[in-house]
């Protein structure tokens, strides 16, 4: 492993804005692609845990200020004031719910806008259907439309799907395929009417917790036994498995597969490292590391910046990161070397969000108590440095959402 400790490295830091506060922690949240877009307005959805009712619920996002003071029931005005510039502001509200089987553990819209897949504690891959209400009404509809179960009990061990991913390199529609991995260390592709395409039994000895398409027949996925594993759904085993060459065991909790180079991963860990593999030389893949969090990261993605490629992540700790380096830049052609630029060495620019409450603190206590009051009111939740557990990120409205364990949405404007 190359590893790289932050020499030279630049850092920004940027509010994340207290939102709408929902009743129940929220796991996941996910813009919809372009297409679904049926109003000016965008769509996003969140999927809920920890609660007696979990739930996907479907909300309208605006980029423009609402008109007037009466935007509606159940709308929060969200404004940016990127320390000291312009200020931006948007709105947006619940418009469909629908309970899920447990805690959603994963959200994804598929291609069409129009269907999103969720999968949960209990083992369930659930997929439901946007839809407009009868005429003469306003607003849409979120109804169940079929449901398997490929992730269960093992004695008495609940075996939970813990991730799963849509190919985007097959066709719509049913030729569309699943894969997803559970707490019982299996993956399973499957169609999306819930038939069983192919499973791999005993992936890993220790719980899955991540899973994304590699190429349309393969997967990889990160465990809590600190191994990455490659597996394709023509084959019983492993194609590739490789771990950090240490002693100790560092569990992974997330992993993204860069779009475009398959060739290129990046794994969260459960101390905070964010680790950049390359596996073109299969027989030792090299990584290189940067310290980006301070707990565990629960989410990773590759993003397409306006300083090109970037990497984000989301943390137990309360924060989001977006940080790039030379080497990330190179990706179509550099190798992992140590002089072609490491994550951590000079050249590379992290970015951290951060709670506004936390940031302007100072400015707060500046202020009237009833608009001090107030402010708090608005960010007590992200004040409590409650961990985030997912984001998106829109690349229209150049606008990142990020939700966790508060329950509250938090928002920034990123472009």
């Amino acid at each position: 492993m190359l590893s790289a400790r932050g020499a030279g490295r630049g850092q920004d830091t940027r509010p994340l804005q207290a939102g709408c506060s929902t009743r129940n922690k929220i796991s996941r949240v996910r813009w919809a692609p372009l297409t679904s877009v049926r109003t000016r307005r965008q769509l996003f959805a969140t999927g809920s845990y920890d609660a007696q009712s979990p739930l996907v619920t479907i909300w309208y996002f605006d980029p423009a200020p609402a008109p007037g003071p009466g935007q509606g029931p159940g709308m929060d005005i969200l404004s940016q004031d990127d320390m000291g510039g312009a200020s931006r502001k948007a709105s947006f509200a619940t418009i469909a719910s629908a309970h899920a089987r447990g805690g959603v553990t994963g959200l994804e819209f598929l291609d069409d806008g129009a269907r999103i897949m969720a999968s949960t504690e209990d083992g369930y891959l659930q997929l439901f259907r946007i839809g407009s209400k009868p005429a003469g009404q306003s607003g849409l509809t979120i109804d169940l439309v079929s449901e398997s179960r490929p992730h269960a009990r093992s004695a008495s061990h609940l075996a939970g799907c813990s991730a799963f991913a849509l190919s985007r390199h097959g066709g719509m529609g049913s030729e569309q395929q699943v894969a997803s991995a559970g707490g019982d260390g299996r993956v399973v592709w499957s169609t999306l009417d819930g038939r069983a395409v192919h499973e791999i039994r005993q992936a890993d000895s220790m719980s899955l917790t991540a899973l994304q398409w590699r190429t349309s027949s393969q997967v990889a996925t990160a465990s809590l036994s600190g191994r990455i594993c490659v597996f394709d759904s023509r084959a019983d085993s492993a194609v590739l498995a490789f771990s950090e060459n240490t002693s100790r065991v560092h569990p992974l909790y997330s992993l993204a597969v860069h779009p475009t180079q398959s060739d290129r991963l990046v794994t969260g860990s459960e101390s905070g490292y964010v680790q950049l593999w390359d596996l073109r030389n299969t027989s030792a893949p090299e990584s290189t590391e940067v310290k980006a969090h301070d707990s565990i990261v629960w989410e990773m993605q590759f993003a397409q910046g306006e300083g090109g490629c970037e990497i984000w992540g989301c943390s137990e700790d309360g924060s989001l990161s977006s940080w790039t380096s030379p080497v990330i830049q190179s990706l179509s052609s550099g190798v992992l070397t140590a002089s072609s630029g490491l994550i951590g060495s000079n050249g590379e620019r992290l970015t951290r969000f951060s709670p506004a409450s936390q940031l302007s603190a100072a400015a707060t206590s500046a202020t009237t108590a009833t608009t001090a009051t107030t402010s708090a009111a608005a960010a007590s939740k992200m004040a409590a440095g409650l961990s985030l557990n997912s984001f998106s990120i829109h690349p229209g409205a150049g606008a990142v959402l990020a939700a966790g364990d508060g329950g509250q949405l938090s928002f920034a404007f990123v472009q």
